[in-house]
């Protein structure tokens, strides 16, 4: 079957450089994800076939078209299928065999060193980006207030929705009558620790307030070394705004907008040369974490219904909703978008970590052909609040908490679960298993801090629950910048061709 007809340019194979620093350089992108680099010749192949040559004809033509759907793909997101498949065998073999501690934990360095690596650029990555986007969005005066209105405004609309879709599937499904009471597992003293280290007297506008306050910190270095993620966005946006409106009468403000460009794309660059591992840091990370999971099979057997109930929700948000909202929003079928950010959901399941997955989103909407002030400013913002599969994880997780004690929540409570289990997901940093953490927040707003200890059940699985999740939280982002720079376009928000037209109004 002939993939989809795109026009290929002369230059196709010739073509270098960073992907999405032009319109040519985005559909080239978009090509290298979606199609053989042969599909002109293919075409010509498949059409001089001859007529009536038989099955083994069909299946010769079937076998090409799988080769040329291969050979189109990424060639890392080819290698990090592989690790993941590789990973999960390697993890199950030593969880089965009972490997050493020691054994496991030398499975996970090179992941763990590649992760931290990662780690280590997505804070500047984050900040610079979100620095560049506000900055170029002021540039174009007309168009700041709307982008930030369409993001906001799709962040709450989607992780709203998320919260509602766990709470409907957890009570029709109720998963916690069917699961045993004061069951802990190996990793009950991991989650001793995290109850132990929260304060269990707090009520829901406590809880809030107190996200709200992580977004004004006293010391933005203190809150960069904190991972206090808002914290970093608000210092971000605010000096990004201030620079767009003192860069047009300043020389020394256009100097440093200047140099904040060059370091955005060094860093860029540096993001690049880790990523080109990422299939052997997603094989050490996957197998390490199977291995050092409980008795898988037990554990899965003993809480079966809340992972379906789980992985039902999520299911529901990321194959339903985002898909059917992306359609309604753009009249375009979903499923270019899809394949288009298959490595950034390859890379979200291996890393666990929308923050750590950010680079290669960026790449992929770049590719796409999304504007990069767009890009620059939605993505990074969506990597720290929008939350989707978090916000559904932990209001469903509360109330199956709940249903294993036979606590019956008031339409009160419920409430408290949809706010709270809101703002908790926008506080949760996006890193590994953050959700544990704010879900305790959650728990004590509801009055529910005396069975905190029940989140040592959702630990022994948290370990693949929390990848579906990631998965689900890097789709929400995807889909909101597609949305967010499809309507700019619409309305004739072209903000490359406003900076442009203000440079050369500038000029004369």
């Amino acid at each position: 079957m002939e993939p989809l007809e795109i026009e290929e340019g002369p230059s196709r194979r010739d073509q270098g450089g960073v992907a999405g620093s032009s319109p040519g350089a985005s559909s080239e992108g978009i090509d290298d994800l979606l199609l053989p680099h042969g599909h002109g010749h293919h075409h010509h192949d498949h059409g001089s076939a001859p007529i009536g040559s038989g099955l083994g004809s069909q299946d010769l033509t079937r076998r090409k078209g799988f080769c040329s759907c291969m050979r189109g793909m990424d060639p890392t997101l080819l290698w990090t299928l592989f690790g993941v498949l590789v990973g999960t065998l390697v993890g199950i073999g030593l969880n089965v065999v009972k490997a050493s501690s020691t054994l496991v934990s030398l499975t996970g360095f090179p992941g763990r060193c590649w992760l931290n690596t990662l780690k280590l650029l997505v804070l500047p990555l984050l900040s610079l980006s979100i620095v560049q986007g506000v900055s170029s969005l002021g540039e174009n005066k007309r168009a700041a207030g709307r982008v930030c209105r369409l993001t906001l405004g799709y962040y709450f609309l989607t992780t709203t929705t998320a919260v509602l879709i766990g709470i409907v599937v957890v009570n029709l499904l109720r998963p916690g009558q069917h699961s045993g009471s004061g069951e802990e597992g190996c990793h009950g003293h991991g989650a001793a620790n995290i109850a132990n280290n929260s304060q269990h007297d707090q009520d829901a506008l406590e809880s809030i307030l107190r996200i709200l306050e992580q977004a004004f910190p006293g010391n933005i270095v203190d809150a960069a070394a904190r991972m206090n993620v808002l914290g970093v966005v608000t210092f971000s946006v605010f000096f990004g705004a201030v620079m767009s409106q003192t860069a047009s009468e300043d020389e020394g403000t256009r100097r440093v907008a200047a140099l904040l460009d060059a370091l955005l794309k060094l860093v860029t660059r540096m993001v690049e040369h880790v990523l080109s591992l990422t299939p052997v840091g997603v094989l050490s990370l996957i197998a390490a974490s199977i291995a050092d999971a409980c008795d898988v099979g037990a554990m899965a057997q003993a809480i079966a219904l809340y992972i379906v109930t789980v992985v039902l929700g999520l299911g529901i948000q990321a194959l339903v909703v985002l898909p059917c909202l992306y359609s309604a929003t753009t009249r375009s079928t979903p499923m270019a978008l899809l394949r288009a950010y298959a490595p950034s959901f390859v890379t979200a399941f291996g890393t666990d970590s929308s923050s750590a997955t950010l680079p290669v989103t960026l790449r992929c909407a770049k590719r796409q052909g999304v504007q990069d002030s767009v890009a620059n400013f939605v993505l990074p913002l969506g990597a720290t609040v929008n939350m989707n599969g978090t916000a559904l994880y932990e209001a469903l997780t509360v109330i199956f908490i709940a249903q294993r004690h036979g606590v019956t929540l008031t339409m009160a409570q419920t409430f408290v679960v949809v706010v709270t289990g809101t703002m908790a997901a926008v506080g949760a940093a996006a890193i590994p298993s953050a959700g544990l953490v704010t879900m305790l927040m959650v728990l004590q707003a509801v009055g529910l801090s005396q069975f905190a200890s029940d989140i040592a059940l959702v630990v022994t699985v948290d370990w693949f629950l929390d990848r579906l999740r990631t998965v689900v939280n890097v789709e929400g982002d995807a889909v909101g910048v597609a949305i967010v720079d499809h309507l700019l376009k619409e309305d004739g928000e072209d903000l490359q061709q406003h900076r442009d037209e203000d440079r050369r109004v500038d000029s004369l």
